[in-house]
């Protein structure tokens, strides 16, 4: 064998070994939620590789079979052209020659490289390794029935999963794992928001500022300025009948300001008020919208959702334009507290210790609603278990802040 020939071979089995190490180190590396966003966009290669990975046996073993093959015959290459130069030296230059160059050129480097770019390497290469794995079908074949004696031998049971039930029992026992306050509202967001839904996390359209869709460029600038917001929903008649949104930056760059929105507004994204927000996250990442207008059974406007809405469900509070400036619960003194009329009463009862007796309301204004009877008017209060509970800000339809101090120990 020529000098030049066994370089070559040896080459192209380096590239070979390359390719397998690098590509089970990007499939197995790669972020499943974008290849699903990928896969939803129509990308073919994305979802064989969701599919690949659900057989995430086979797929290593494809990997590792094409590895090896390649190495072996890169060694054998090499090894056999050393000992037909130097008979005497051959096998022992082989070794110390191949060894840190595959270990440099066909593990490290590979590996290192296509972990960087796995989510977009991995549509690419999952096409070559499918293929491979077609043609190794039957080694496949026996390797899956050798682990599978191998798990029985040995009493692993391989299709053995946590499920949800036992994760949630673990968490109502704090002496069964340790885990802080924190780490367990958050695992307890990540299963509600499965079933979480957008009627349950949107803003209300009734605290949502929109502008007529009439109005000009330079009324809808006034207005974001006013309440700080860089985007609006337009609207036709009324506030439900939302028909697109506006936004600054292109307001701002306008030639004539007096443009009335309709010319310029953009298409608006409808949902059901019923739609999960687990179906909303994934399409919101498809379209690369942002915000979304829920709507009820009758096609009206219930109000506004957007991507730090859905975020908010499991990592918590995120400030964002449609949040209010200051927290929903301030203490402001030491038996005084200042709250959105929003806020939730189980997360008053967590932040001031205020029980409010359970009826058909979630928030803190439907109680006081519940308990007046009519909308009120600033400054109007009610005495419930030794707190005073005061209307601070309010409109002809809706309460918007109150003040809570505490008079008594309840």
């Amino acid at each position: 064998m020529s000098p030049a020939l066994a370089v070559g071979l040896v080459a192209v089995c380096l590239c070979s070994e390359a390719f397998f190490s690098g590509s089970e180190t990007a499939i197995t590396s790669a972020d499943r939620l974008r290849l699903k966003t990928s896969a939803d966009e129509g990308s073919r290669g994305a979802a064989i590789a969701l599919a690949m990975l659900e057989q995430r046996t086979d797929l290593l073993a494809t990997c590792l079979i094409g590895t090896n093959m390649s190495t072996v015959s890169a060694s054998t290459v090499a090894t056999a052209a050393l000992v037909g130069a130097w008979p005497d030296l051959g096998q022992v230059l082989a070794i110390a020659l191949l060894f840190p160059i595959v270990l440099t050129f066909g593990e490290l480097l590979p590996k290192s490289t296509f972990r960087h770019y796995a989510d977009r390497a991995t549509p690419i290469v999952i096409f070559p390794i499918r293929a491979f794995s077609v043609v190794c079908w039957p080694a496949l074949r026996v390797i899956s029935l050798f682990t599978g004696l191998l798990d029985r031998l040995l009493g692993i049971d391989a299709d053995r999963t946590v499920s949800r039930q036992e994760i949630q029992r673990l968490l109502e026992s704090p002496q069964e794992v340790e885990l802080d306050h924190e780490d367990r509202q958050l695992i307890q967001r990540v299963f509600e928001f499965a079933e979480t839904t957008v009627e349950d996390v949107m803003k209300p359209l009734i605290e949502v500022v929109s502008v007529p869709e009439e109005s000009t460029a330079a009324q809808a600038i006034a207005l974001m300025v006013e309440h700080g917001y860089s985007r609006l929903p337009t609207y036709r008649g009324r506030v439900d009948q939302v028909t697109g949104l506006v936004y600054h930056n292109e307001l701002l760059f306008l030639d004539d300001p007096a443009t009335p929105l309709s010319d310029v507004k953009r298409a608006a994204l409808f949902i059901p008020e019923t739609k999960r927000i687990e179906e909303l996250f994934h399409e919101f990442r498809r379209d690369r919208q942002r915000v979304a207008v829920p709507v009820d059974e009758y096609g009206g406007a219930v109000g506004l959702i957007t991507m730090e809405d859905i975020l908010e469900e499991i990592v918590g509070e995120i400030d964002d334009e449609y949040d209010k400036r200051t927290r929903s619960i301030r203490k402001v003194a030491d038996n005084a507290w200042v709250v959105s009329a929003r806020v939730e009463l189980e997360s008053l009862e967590h932040a001031t210790a205020l029980d409010l007796p359970e009826g058909d309301y979630e928030t803190l204004a439907g109680f006081i609603l519940s308990r007046l009877g009519h909308v009120p008017v600033v400054g109007e209060r009610l005495l419930e278990q030794g707190w005073l509970i005061e209307v601070s800000k309010a409109n002809d339809r809706a309460i918007l802040e109150v003040r809570l101090e505490r008079r008594r120990t309840a």
